[in-house]
């Protein structure tokens, strides 16, 4: 994924949108070859939303939404990747930092001679020094 986007400031409240765009590559490495779908690209469409809880301690929320393409040209409308997640952070008081996700993304592939359909859930945890 490669993003990048505007950061709508809100000075009064808690809540932070950003909205974002970008690019995004995607494969699936599979032996043998013969299913899955492989070298897929696209555009991307991120919104995202922070809620600041207090000083120390931050949730968001994210949409995603990639229409997919193959060397170049756009697979089939239906073909594109929807994801969600949402993720919390807290500043820890030695300065570090700790987080956690959780992401659902759901792939959906159709070209001229297949269609390919995957689902993933990801939960990541975080430390930052």
């Amino acid at each position: 994924n490669l993003r990048t986007g505007y950061v709508f400031q809100n000075q009064n409240g808690p809540i932070t949108l950003s909205i974002n765009s970008g690019i995004y590559y995607t494969t699936m490495l599979t032996s043998p070859g013969q299913f899955g779908y492989q070298n897929v690209a696209g555009p991307q469409l991120y919104p995202l939303v922070n809620y600041k809880i207090n000083p120390q301690s931050r949730a968001h929320l994210y949409l995603k939404y990639s229409p997919i393409a193959k060397n170049i040209s756009l697979l089939r409308l239906s073909s594109r990747e929807m994801a969600a997640g949402l993720g919390y952070s807290r500043i820890l008081e030695s300065g570090n930092s700790i987080g956690s996700t959780l992401d659902i993304s759901n792939v959906d592939v159709t070209d001229t001679v297949a269609r390919v359909k995957t689902t993933t859930y990801t939960f990541g945890v975080a430390m930052g020094f």
